[in-house]
């Protein structure tokens, strides 16, 4: 990602319907910021990205960007990657 300077961007995931999964809203993301290839999305309810794992049902994406952000690629890893 790059962000601009005052630029930032959060992650959330949503259900099929567009309802965050508890504790893992766009609004409980820690905020991203300035250029970054290997950042990883943290929620303030202390689960992180390999997290998503133990999500069982069909799920969405939410990026939410806020100013000048491009956002090139984005992955699902383990901590070994």
């Amino acid at each position: 990602m790059e962000a601009a300077v005052g630029g930032w961007l959060t992650v959330g995931i949503v259900d099929a319907n567009g309802q965050p999964l508890p504790g893992l809203s766009a609004t409980n993301c820690v905020q991203l910021g300035g250029n970054q290839l290997d950042a990883e999305v943290l929620w303030r309810s202390g689960q992180g990205g390999r997290s998503i794992g133990a999500v069982t049902q069909p799920f969405r994406i939410e990026f939410v960007l806020h100013g000048a952000v491009d956002v090139f690629s984005f992955r699902f890893a383990t901590k070994e990657n």
